[in-house]
């Protein structure tokens, strides 16, 4: 009887006071500090205590923070909370009335900045949207399949694209790093004409090809060169 009564006023001790008790493990955050994360969570004054803590609400609160894109809670024994999270990261900037519009993978604004920040994402030009706000999403059909197709790009292509114009909604067109247009159409296919874009380049680079430009039409992919 006495070591019960023990155990429960050690655990009403954990479970009331402000006393840091157990581990937070936290996976994925590169750019968030774990103060960040920390405060992400509802951690006070950075002082853990797993017992006072709930998984659920962790993860709900987190899912909230404009920052991260996924997240993934778990309480392991005998005293651990580990986080799992993905942050999310800028595809392409667009200019607007006030400045420049970060986008991620989902259309989503995630930061503004009056000018170009040193992140290196490709612009998206032809189209200027009047006002943005954090959190945001694009609506119009050639910006949003413009940002499809840089999402569903491998990150290493997607690093050598300098520019998207859909000034021309039926005739949207990339430029890489070099200058090499690739020509996407409507970009009614995204995913698909990404996949095409690997391709063709793949294509470009083994066989050191001068090009005029890359159609990635997937009913008739084409590379045309220099005569």
């Amino acid at each position: 009887i006495a070591m019960l009564i023990g155990l429960f006023v050690i655990w009403m001790v954990l479970r009331f006071a402000a006393v840091p008790f157990g581990a937070l493990i936290v996976n994925g955050n590169e750019k968030m500090d774990f103060d960040d994360v920390y405060a992400a969570a509802g951690v006070q004054d950075g002082r853990v205590n797993v017992i006072q803590l709930s998984p659920d609400a962790i993860k709900n609160r987190m899912e909230k923070d404009l920052r991260i894109a996924s997240v993934d809670v778990t309480r392991k024994f005998p005293a651990t909370i580990e986080i799992n999270m993905k942050e999310r990261v800028p595809i392409a900037v667009i200019t607007t009335m006030y400045g420049f519009a970060y986008i991620d993978g989902t259309g989503t604004v995630i930061d503004l900045a009056p000018q170009i920040k040193g992140i290196s994402v490709p612009l998206v030009t032809g189209k200027k949207v009047d006002t943005l706000l954090l959190g945001d999403s694009v609506h119009s059909a050639a910006l949003t399949g413009a940002i499809q197709y840089l999402d569903a790009l491998d990150e290493n292509i997607r690093k050598g694209i300098t520019e998207i114009n859909v000034g021309n909604p039926d005739g949207v067109i990339v430029y890489t790093d070099d200058g090499t247009p690739i020509h996407l159409g409507s970009i009614d296919n995204p995913k698909e004409r990404a996949k095409v874009t690997k391709d063709m380049l793949d294509e470009v680079k083994q066989k050191h090809l001068q090009v005029q430009y890359i159609e990635t039409d997937p009913t008739a992919p084409l590379v045309k060169v220099d005569e």
